[in-house]
């Protein structure tokens, strides 16, 4: 793995809000990701709800702001890593060590720690669906903190060969638009490390010469635990038993 320079990465982050590294996985070792996790997605549990918890199995959702379907998400929680291969492990492994060092010096602040002991760390893989896939502005954590909570996110796939359009837009700390490919050229296998406070959105994506699109993952994503899991499984087991019931009526 390339070196990097932690202490430069941590001071561009608290004075811009963000960091890219190039190149920080090969071409090769994404493309093997992305399909083991497209092989992954396609085997696993489908959930119209996101859920954190410490045993919940990795699953995908369907996942967008309105009627129309613009992303499939894969969510994967560390406590299944047992199931990863090598390869996966490798690069959310590599990603989350990463983050965590950047990380570090911050930790001794005691609200900045209460707050990441409350929320549980997991990955989202995103698919953006071709000519529909986009994101809206948004912050992923509500409040600003006082060190910067941080978001790595890797392009998995190769802008303008497996999608076109797609570029993520990233206000910074001076609320000056960012374009992750127009201004920072970043591609496939690079790391964009940034403030999960600040907004953020993805253009709409389409087409690109390949059928692959627009994939991306998120590595230490951090959410509250979700204390609503136990009901949504009892009203969704509600829903099942309902569904054979009628299948039964109708036989």
């Amino acid at each position: 793995m390339i070196n990097l320079d932690i202490p430069t990465i941590r001071n561009q982050i608290i004075n811009k809000g963000y960091y890219v590294i190039n190149n920080l996985f090969s071409i090769n070792e994404i493309e093997t990701f992305r399909e083991n996790i497209s092989h992954e997605i396609k085997q696993s549990s489908k959930f119209n709800y996101r859920i954190n918890s410490h045993n919940i199995e990795d699953y995908s959702h369907m996942r967008s702001h309105d009627s129309i379907e613009r992303t499939i998400r894969y969510y994967m929680f560390f406590h299944n890593s047992k199931k990863w291969n090598a390869n996966v492990k490798n690069i959310i492994n590599t990603s989350i060590d990463l983050r965590n060092q950047i990380e570090f010096e911050w930790n001794s602040d005691f609200e900045y720690s209460k707050i990441k002991k409350n929320l549980q760390d997991y990955i989202i893989v995103t698919q953006y669906f071709s000519d529909t896939g986009m994101l809206k502005y948004h912050r992923d954590f509500p409040k600003k903190t006082k060190y910067p909570l941080l978001q790595f996110n890797i392009l998995l796939s190769e802008f303008n060969k497996d999608y076109k359009g797609g570029d993520f837009v990233l206000k910074d700390n001076n609320n000056k638009d960012v374009f992750l490919h127009k201004d920072l050229k970043a591609n496939i296998g690079d790391a964009l490390i940034f403030n999960k406070y600040l907004l953020h959105k993805v253009e709409n994506t389409y087409s690109g010469n390949t059928d692959i699109g627009r994939w991306s993952i998120l590595i230490g994503a951090r959410a509250e635990y979700t204390k609503s899991y136990k009901l949504y499984l009892h009203n969704l087991k509600l829903i099942e038993l309902t569904n054979k019931i009628k299948k039964f009526i109708i036989k």
